[in-house]
Order: structure tokens, then sequence, then C-alpha cells
């Protein structure tokens, strides 16, 4: 993120708008999944926002001004085995 967010302020201008949208999931259920892989996920899921959101903050907050996405897919309002 950090990277990407100098090329484009160095290079274009900093964003006004940042999306988060990325997630996996794995199509086993828990009991079936390993540490390992549900770290992956939690990683990708969860630290992925929080790391996109503090990076776009580094640009925004400064500015005073920017908006931040964060997109679900359906997966964030349906239970499922995992």
């Amino acid at each position: 993120f950090d990277a990407l967010l100098k090329n484009l302020t160095e290079k274009k201008s900093p964003p006004t708008v940042w999306i988060n949208n990325a997630g996996i999931a794995l199509p086993k259920g828990f009991s079936q999944t390993t540490a390992a892989e549900f770290d992956n996920v939690f990683r990708v899921n969860f630290d992925g926002v929080v790391k996109g959101t503090r990076a776009a903050l580094t640009v925004m907050e400064p500015r005073l001004m920017g908006t931040i996405v964060n997109v679900a897919s359906v997966s964030g309002h349906l239970p499922s085995p995992f």
C-alpha cells in the first residue's frame, strides 16, 4: 500500500477515493481448516482493510478530504461453514 500511494502521489496525485475490495474464502469447514489457512484468510480479509485504510489516511488526513469505501461480497451477509 505504501509503495502504491507513494507512486500515485509522486506521478499523479494523492487519491481522493480509496476502495478496499479484497477477500478470500476457503471451500471447507472450520474444523478442516488449518491454523495457517485461517490466519491467511484473516490477514487478507481483515488486515487488508485495516492496512489499506491506514495507508490511505496518511494522504487523506493532511488534506482534510477523501472517501474510503469498504466492499464486502455476499459472503459478508450470509453464514457459511467456514
